[in-house]
């Protein structure tokens, strides 16, 4: 059976910002307190969207399905302290603040084939990744692994901002983006970048909780499943069932759950032109 655009609506429950209930809200203030309260403070207060920052570490621990599941404050600090020590490394929300990003930003915007919307019908934001082109034909090598960090790690604020400011215009919680991976071109190649996919992942898994809610995956080769399998050791549980492989492109889902005037018509969408297709890269990036 196919995937309806019912099946992926989402549905908010206890956690967020207007919908937690008596425990949530005492482990969030206590959570709050305790980092507000620590050597992470300087940090924490240049946060553009805190509370929201917060509350995603805490519903990852959130073991119960219940409908009052319960946070687990010490859990969350632990998973949290790594996130504030690299955005610290990079100064990330000093960079936000002064209105800078990643001094090679622009170089690793060009290397990586993606679009991001805010979109208002699904309520999130959608990123459209070219990653058939990136795994397959981007020498990896091209900048540092550093860069490749910082600059990802700023893709996630960047999103995170996104996220704040549809949440602000539509008055709706806008829970983590949709991702649409387009593997159309890839190879076994990326068998040979598997450090490089570890490190991408590693930084959305770690350091961007919730920041993806539903993964679709399209135009996957023959050797999908091969890939696939290299792959799936990087990835934890709760990404893996985000993910959601279609044999064939889903027009109808894509149509209805997402504004057609930003898809692109080659996907069921209204749009003539899709943006950053693999000729925005300058050669000397590319491998040989």
């Amino acid at each position: 059976m196919g995937v309806t655009a019912e099946d992926l609506t989402w549905k908010q429950r206890t956690g967020y910002l207007n919908s937690m209930n008596e425990q949530q809200k005492e482990a969030f203030e206590k959570f709050k307190s305790e980092l507000m309260s620590s050597e992470y403070a300087s940090i924490l207060e240049k946060n553009a969207d805190l509370d929201a920052f917060l509350l995603a570490y805490l519903r990852g621990t959130m073991k119960s399905k219940k409908k009052d599941r319960v946070f687990d404050v010490a859990e969350a600090k632990k998973k949290m302290i790594p996130s504030l020590e690299i955005r610290k490394k990079y100064s990330i929300d000093e960079m936000r603040i002064n209105g800078k990003e990643p001094e090679r930003f622009e170089e690793f915007y060009k290397l990586w084939p993606s679009f991001t919307y805010k979109d208002e019908k699904a309520k999130t934001i959608v990123s459209i990744e070219r990653f058939g082109y990136l795994g397959n034909y981007i020498n990896s090598k091209a900048l540092p692994l550093e860069v490749w960090e910082e600059c990802t790690l700023w893709v996630l604020e960047l999103n995170n901002v996104m996220r704040k400011e549809l949440r602000e215009s539509t008055g709706a919680e806008a829970p983590g983006s949709i991702q649409i991976i387009d593997l159309k071109g890839l190879g076994l190649g990326l068998l040979n970048r598997l450090s490089f996919v570890k490190l991408l992942t590693g930084v959305f898994q770690d350091h961007g909780p919730e920041s993806v809610m539903e993964i679709h995956v399209i135009n996957g080769p023959w050797v999908l499943p091969r890939l696939y399998n290299a792959v799936k050791p990087f990835l934890d549980p709760d990404t893996q069932n985000k993910i959601k492989i279609h044999k064939k492109v889903p027009y109808e889902m894509f149509r209805d759950r997402l504004d057609p005037a930003m898809l692109p018509k080659e996907w069921g969408g209204d749009r003539d032109i899709v943006p950053i297709y693999p000729g925005h890269t300058p050669e000397k990036y590319v491998k040989s």
